[in-house]
């Protein structure tokens, strides 16, 4: 919305993000320009009500200098962002100084509308963007705050601008050039975000020193086929809540992108998973949810989980993300199996926080076992919703089954969650 206040002029936009949360995970780059993934990878956007990156970008002539506050504090701007702001100078800033500046207090309905452009007197490079951005999860702590963050970025910008996709899922290339998860967050319910075809990999791989070299017109036509895109509603998953289980708000040893970098250049497993598994595992993921095959969309979400992990180790040298407590919990969701009919997927991204998908039937009995069990002892550990699921689970006793698991197990216990957020599958990006 564009407002004007003597000689003040602003372009105003609030959005909602969520994070997309890998249910089978992208891990290393063909490119690190074009940011394009070895492998496809599909993820679940995560419900606004419960966590959101809430991001509000003002461009106005108020400001000499670009301003960038996260969750309250002044921030550098990466290179990466750089790089998408001068995208949409480029291609947005002209057009958007033809649109017509709404009239001011005092002036008649005859007066002529200027131009953004005239009013700045036609120099738009006076406009200058401010960007505020507030997460209600840890940032930087592996609960890809990244990926809601610059899809909220992406969203934003489109909007402030006044921008229209020049071709379908534009929005998703450009928020995969801040970070390749948040091309997934741009989208609600399950989105897919395709990886470079096989023949490019197989080039890749078999080179020296893991290194290709395209033309840029190759590089352009991959950057527009490694799109995001959604597949399946947040209707496919009214069936499932979804648990963050995290333990601690630490920035993470190994940031993501660097990770990323040492498995693509010392992995062999990473090659064969790109390769062989991945794709796999997505074709398996869709085909459950569309079943309901909620046994085996646990088992395939478990699985890549731990193959992911598998090639952060195969690393050199060796990534850990996990910590005792995500082993304790992995532990723990493989004994409630025999309790449940239908299983916990539990899914672990590039830090130690799980990610549970529940069954409706089991939530209130999943989320009293881990309180008990993980001895949390302390309701302000719960997110609100949380706390009203608990409460619900309070009112009856636990099947006997369940109860001897959480015996067995609670003496092997040694950590607690930080914190746990009970959501669900969300429809992606809201604007306030």
């Amino acid at each position: 919305m564009i407002t004007v206040k003597g000689d003040i002029l602003k372009v105003k936009t609030t959005y909602e993000t969520s994070p997309n949360i890998a249910l089978v995970k992208y891990w290393g780059k063909f490119d690190e320009e074009y940011i394009l993934p070895l492998n496809s990878s599909t993820g679940i956007t995560l419900s606004t009500e419960d966590l959101q990156t809430r991001t509000t970008i003002t461009l106005t002539n108020k400001y000499k200098d670009i301003k960038f506050l996260l969750n309250g504090q002044p921030h550098p701007v990466s290179g990466r962002l750089k790089k998408i702001l001068k995208f949409f100078e480029d291609k947005a800033l002209a057009a958007l100084g033809e649109e017509l500046v709404p009239l001011q207090e005092g002036e008649s309905q005859d007066t002529k509308r200027k131009t953004l452009k005239e009013f700045l007197n036609g120099d738009l490079s006076q406009l200058k963007l401010k960007i505020k951005s507030v997460n209600s999860f840890p940032t930087a702590s592996g609960l890809a705050s990244s990926a809601s963050g610059l899809a909220a970025l992406s969203v934003c910008l489109f909007d402030v601008y006044h921008m229209k996709e020049e071709y379908e899922f534009q929005r998703s290339v450009i928020a995969r050039l801040g970070s390749g998860s948040a091309s997934r967050s741009i989208y609600g319910g399950l989105v897919e975000w395709t990886g470079v075809p096989h023949q490019y990999l197989q080039k890749k791989f078999e080179s020296k020193n893991n290194e290709i070299q395209l033309s840029e017109q190759e590089y352009e036509q991959l950057s527009k086929l490694c799109i995001a895109k959604q597949t399946h509603n947040e209707t496919f998953f009214e069936d499932l809540d979804v648990f963050v289980v995290a333990y601690s708000f630490e920035s993470k040893e190994v940031p993501s992108t660097s990770g990323m970098l040492q498995s693509t250049q010392t992995s062999e497993l990473l090659k064969y998973r790109a390769l062989n598994t991945a794709h796999v595992h997505i074709a398996g993921v869709k085909k459950a949810i569309e079943e309901k095959n909620y046994n085996e969309l646990a088992r395939l979400v478990r699985l890549d989980s731990n193959q992911f992990h598998a090639v952060c180790l195969d690393t050199t040298p060796p990534i850990f993300y996990l910590n005792d407590f995500s082993k304790n919990m992995i532990n723990f969701i493989h004994q409630l199996d025999s309790a449940l009919e239908y299983h916990v997927a539990y899914t672990f991204d590039a830090g130690p926080h799980a990610v549970l998908l529940v069954h409706k039937n089991h939530t209130t009995q999943v989320l009293r076992a881990i309180y008990e069990a993980f001895s949390i002892n302390d309701m302000s550990s719960l997110s609100q919703r949380a706390q009203q699921t608990l409460k619900q689970a309070m009112q009856s006793e636990l099947p006997e089954s369940i109860q001897k698991i959480i015996q067995t197990n609670k003496p092997k216990i040694t950590t607690t969650p930080s914190y746990i957020i009970h959501t669900k599958v969300g429809k992606g990006p809201t604007k306030i």
